[in-house]
């Protein structure tokens, strides 16, 4: 499954570190292009991030064992005795590399399915960050679908309601058993209610005198529809798709987010979000600003997080789970699958192995789509 690890000009001429799941990763460019290898030398486990690039190769710095970008030792030290069958037991874990969108993506699948249409997104307004995050990470991925949480904790901050005023809203929702990554999930719909957060007026308009007259008018001025469509993208990864419309016009707004565990109950949540419109200079700088501000800071840090980073893993045999809840079920029982079929590509102190979804029934045969309708 492909993450971004981290911005494209964070990679310069020195080896850099970063995790993937778990594992460490020397990230490295070479004239041959990107690589990515297990941070880690196959001679006694050194970081190779703090080796030096040596023409097409990453070289330990303790002792110069040499590794290519694909994995293989191409260099052992004098003095060290190394012959051809211990050179080739050196072969460090190598993972595949991308650029896309300014971003050094990584798998450790070949064939996954990349997740983002780089056309489309290089024609619209970008912006990404990665930012720190508390929690078990399976609690972070059993929030993916659970779209009913979003017409409580974030209905002040997007869809115009408050704890005893929310807003009406249709959910349509439901992951057919045995489905496989990507997966459309189904859609949230909120209709125009009158109310809503104030920054929407200015990115449906463009138009300043809208942003200060719904200031004035009291902060939730939302005279606009809003319909969020999901998908599942990988096991650590989710698609939504919003699209808000009035009578300035819509906009299309997609945000992409990667749940990437580095440590025990320690997070990079990355967001990537995408107004599909060009606006001029500062404006466009104003809305990237705004669009990692509400739809990343706002919603996952301020609002989901307290909550969250304190929940431990839903034992699905002792919690009385719902209907609204069908969609966790479904996304366990595909996590698992995907660690049968895929995890032997992923270094055995990956933390993949040890998720809590990997392992254990998942009881899919209870899933049934869920359909609401308050509005």
């Amino acid at each position: 499954m492909w993450i971004p690890l981290c911005k494209s000009s964070e990679l310069t001429d020195k080896p850099l570190r970063k995790v993937y799941w778990g594992t460490k990763v020397a990230l490295f460019r070479t004239a041959s292009g990107l690589h990515a290898l297990e941070d880690a030398c196959g001679h006694r486990g050194v970081p190779l991030s703090l080796g030096k690039i040596h023409g097409d190769s990453l070289r330990c710095g303790y002792h110069h064992f040499a590794f290519d970008g694909s994995g293989a030792c191409v260099s052992t030290p004098k003095g060290a005795e190394v012959d051809e069958a211990g050179r080739r037991a050196c072969t460090v874990h190598r993972f595949y590399t991308r650029e896309a969108i300014g971003l050094v993506w990584i798998s450790a699948d070949a064939k996954a399915v990349f997740p983002i249409d780089e056309e489309k997104f290089a024609a619209g307004n970008v912006a990404a960050g990665f930012f720190p995050l508390a929690g078990h990470a399976q609690v972070w991925l059993d929030h993916y679908l659970d779209h009913l949480h979003a017409v409580f904790a974030h209905a002040p901050s997007i869809y115009g309601g408050d704890d005893d005023h929310l807003s009406d809203f249709v959910i349509d929702m439901g992951l057919p058993a045995g489905a496989g990554y990507p997966v459309e999930a189904g859609t949230l719909t909120f209709p125009p209610n009158g109310k809503s957060a104030l920054a929407w007026g200015l990115y449906l308009s463009g138009s300043v005198r809208t942003f200060f007259r719904q200031l004035l008018a009291g902060g939730r001025a939302r005279p606009s529809s809003i319909v969020l469509r999901a998908t599942l993208v990988s096991p650590v990864s989710q698609r939504l798709a919003f699209r808000y419309e009035n009578g300035f016009g819509a906009l299309d707004f997609d945000m992409i987010t990667f749940v990437n565990p580095i440590a025990e109950r320690q997070n990079v949540w990355t967001a990537i979000c995408v107004a599909h419109r060009k606006l001029p200079e500062p404006l466009a700088a104003l809305e990237r600003r705004n669009m990692l501000g509400h739809s990343a800071r706002m919603h996952i840090l301020e609002e989901d997080g307290p909550y969250l980073s304190n929940t431990e893993v839903t034992d699905v045999d002792r919690f009385h789970l719902t209907r609204a809840d069908a969609a966790l079920l479904t996304m366990r029982d595909m996590f698992k699958r995907y660690v049968a079929e895929k995890g032997h590509l992923y270094p055995r102190e990956s933390m993949l192995h040890t998720m809590p979804g990997a392992a254990g029934r998942a009881r899919a045969e209870q899933v049934v789509p869920l359909r609401v309708r308050t509005a």
